[in-house]
């Protein structure tokens, strides 16, 4: 209750302050079992602050399943959770056009990931957690009727990193970091 009670506190001060909000999902991760729920609040003209919980969960659909006389003997299974928070620097250079609806900025991310699958003692658990900070490029179109298409990329450096691949004694089979994170954005909401 007392970190609701903060998250409260810190976040109303900010739509006080805010020109707009915007609540956006992604369409496509909800078909691939990792939805994207988003809020962006303006805080200005040029300088936007939007928030970004990720889920996985289901079927990790790796392809990796075995069908034997129409029975799926192997299907990996995902869960995870990520947060990603962006600032963002909206049309910053002033230019006209297609160029108008153009945004960038910096992100921060953390994110855990899990495949697993418990039925095959032959694949291994894939576990990665990372911490990471970047930059982000992105484009928004604000349709007449206030609905946001929000797309976009990011990259950046991973500081926090663990990528195993774990046998089934439980540890750590292979372990590798990449020091590198990209991210990807097809947000779609309503501007409020």
């Amino acid at each position: 209750m007392k970190k609701i009670a903060l998250i409260i506190s810190l976040v109303t001060p900010i739509l006080g302050f805010s020109q707009y909000s915007e609540f956006k999902v992604n369409p496509i991760g909800i078909l691939w079992n990792s939805p994207d729920l988003s809020f962006e609040t303006g805080l200005s003209d040029k300088f936007a602050l939007e928030g970004v919980l990720s889920a996985r969960y289901g079927s990790a659909v790796t392809g990796s399943s075995v069908s034997v006389g129409g029975t799926t003997i192997s299907e990996p299974k995902q869960k995870g959770i990520g947060l990603i928070l962006v600032g963002k620097f909206l049309n910053p250079f002033d230019l006209a056009g297609f160029n108008q609806n153009t945004y960038y900025g910096l992100f921060t991310r953390y994110n855990r990931l899990l495949i697993y699958d418990n039925q095959n003692e032959y694949f291994p658990d894939y576990r990665r957690v990372v911490g990471s900070v970047g930059f982000v490029y992105g484009y928004k179109y604000l349709f007449t009727n206030n609905w946001v298409l929000d797309f976009g990329f990011g990259f950046g450096r991973a500081f926090l990193e663990s990528n195993e691949f774990i046998n089934n004694v439980g540890s750590p089979a292979v372990s590798f970091k990449t020091g590198i994170d990209f991210y990807s954005r097809f947000l779609i909401g309503k501007r409020f």
